[in-house]
């Protein structure tokens, strides 16, 4: 089987929603929405995993600035691989190329985010070097109306 770990470009769209489905559920974006955020959002760097010219995995990757610091920092926002490719090292590659990436841009460090109860994944980010920072992660809904 032929791998490939790459930039995504706008004819990956269908590919990334039905990739995006599978990992996240219904109410996702649209083609033409996600065709329209590769072409155009210039936070974010979606890089697409292949197998055989199909897609196998993606990966979302933000570079931020701030005041606050003197460099930028990296964030994976979103990894996923479907589980026929699993182990195959597409999640690894897709972690290299976004840790290159950030280089690229001036990023000193690069962080993420998992479900403490994935044990997998946890295991999986520390063989890559990841560790646990300390920080604690809260998220809010936030209402239109107020």
């Amino acid at each position: 089987m032929n791998f490939e770990v790459r930039a995504a470009r706008c004819e990956d769209a269908e590919a990334l929603v039905r990739l995006n489905l599978d990992f996240n559920g219904s109410g996702g974006p649209d083609a033409e929405s996600v065709e329209a955020s590769i072409r155009e959002n210039r936070q974010e760097i979606v890089i697409l995993a292949t197998a055989n010219g199909q897609g196998a995995g993606f990966c979302c990757l933000r570079v931020a600035r701030s005041m606050c610091y003197c460099e930028p920092a990296g964030e994976i926002a979103e990894l996923y691989v479907d589980p026929r490719f699993r182990r195959r090292g597409l999640a690894s590659g897709m972690i290299r190329l976004a840790e290159k990436l950030c280089l690229k841009q001036g990023a000193t460090k690069i962080y993420l985010l998992t479900g403490g109860d994935n044990r997998s994944a946890r295991a999986f980010y520390e063989k890559m070097g990841y560790r646990l920072d300390g920080e604690v992660h809260y998220g809010r809904a936030l209402d239109q109306g107020q």
